[in-house]
């Protein structure tokens, strides 16, 4: 799947990354974010057997910040 991901208005810095499952976390993030800002950039993420995309977000050092979250599906591969 091709994917549009925005972060908008983070209250701590951050990344998000996506990816298919649970045991496998990727080596690089999929957006970095900071407090305020309204980040997007395309990711293409291959969905699981099941059709599930995970999704992690962490805001660093146990911080319970916040980040919104838009994902828009551009295209996919058959």
């Amino acid at each position: 799947m091709v994917l549009s991901v925005v972060t908008v208005l983070p209250t701590a810095p951050g990344y998000l990354l996506l990816f298919q499952q649970r045991n496998y976390w990727p080596d690089v993030s999929t957006i970095n974010y900071s407090p305020g800002q309204i980040r997007a950039g395309n990711v293409i993420v291959s969905p699981s057997a099941d059709g599930e995309i995970m999704a992690f977000n962490d805001p660093g050092l146990g911080s319970t910040a916040t980040v919104d979250l838009i994902l828009d599906v551009s295209g996919y591969f058959q």
